[in-house]
């Protein structure tokens, strides 16, 4: 992506941050007829100009570094952050693979933080690998490329694991968690039809994984997906989880 096209995004972002201020600029809100009158005003403007309506103010996007500037095994993973932050994503290729995150502005922060976290720990993990007889014993570059591919894949495999867990947990402690489940997807769905009304989808061939000659290196990456803690916070609406590293 370019720095040009980003700061435009940025600066989209702002825009809308002021709009959905204007729009909290209300009588019930302390405001006198005038001053409600003037931001609704100017709230009204700024939709005009910006070609934005009252759906476009619910929602943003968040356009963060894959693992990689090419495709990866850990791709998949940010659909699961994508799920249990109630969001959906996409990549996108400009200048490097960059993944967006799609949906309500406070499930899009989320959903950034959880990504940053994730992205630093296989960033971590996978330096530590590169240190391990299991690694140092390939001599070839093809063949440790393939035993950090083995590795990568086992430990997001892992996390994906471990993250649709606290996406269940979260639903059964609802008092209809098949109502909950249905609403969160038919929310989701929404989004989904909302970016398909804008863009057209193409989905990539599959990555080919190592063969079972490095298994030892998968063994490495599902430990490593372990030691990654990840524990709910706060519950209900917002749905934070905190991250650290064991």
């Amino acid at each position: 992506m370019t720095t040009q096209r980003r700061r435009s995004m940025d600066d989209l972002k702002k825009i809308r941050k002021r709009i959905r201020d204007l729009t909290q600029m209300t009588i019930a809100n302390g405001c006198t007829e005038a001053e409600a009158l003037a931001a609704a005003e100017k709230a009204m403007e700024l939709m005009q100009r910006y070609c934005l309506n009252s759906e476009d103010l619910d929602r943003e996007s968040a356009n963060l570094g894959a693992y990689g500037k090419r495709r990866s095994v850990v791709d998949g993973l940010w659909q699961e952050v994508a799920k249990i932050c109630r969001c959906q994503t996409y990549a996108v290729s400009n200048n490097g693979l960059r993944i967006v995150y799609y949906g309500h502005p406070a499930d899009v922060a989320i959903a950034e933080y959880i990504h940053d976290i994730l992205r630093v720990a296989i960033h971590r993990a996978s330096a530590d690998f590169r240190e391990t007889p299991e690694y140092q014993k390939r001599r070839k570059r093809a063949t440790r490329n393939a035993a950090m591919k083995a590795f990568q894949s086992a430990m997001c495999g892992r996390l994906q694991a471990r993250l649709n867990k606290l996406w269940w947990n979260r639903h059964r402690a609802t008092p209809d968690y098949a109502e909950s489940i249905a609403d969160e997807n038919k929310h989701r769905n929404l989004l989904f039809s909302e970016l398909s009304a804008k863009m057209k989808f193409v989905t990539p061939k599959s990555l080919k994984l190592p063969d079972r000659r490095f298994d030892g290196a998968r063994y490495d990456g599902f430990r490593a997906g372990d030691r990654v803690s990840i524990e709910p916070g706060m519950t209900g609406s917002e749905k934070k989880l905190a991250l650290t590293f064991g």
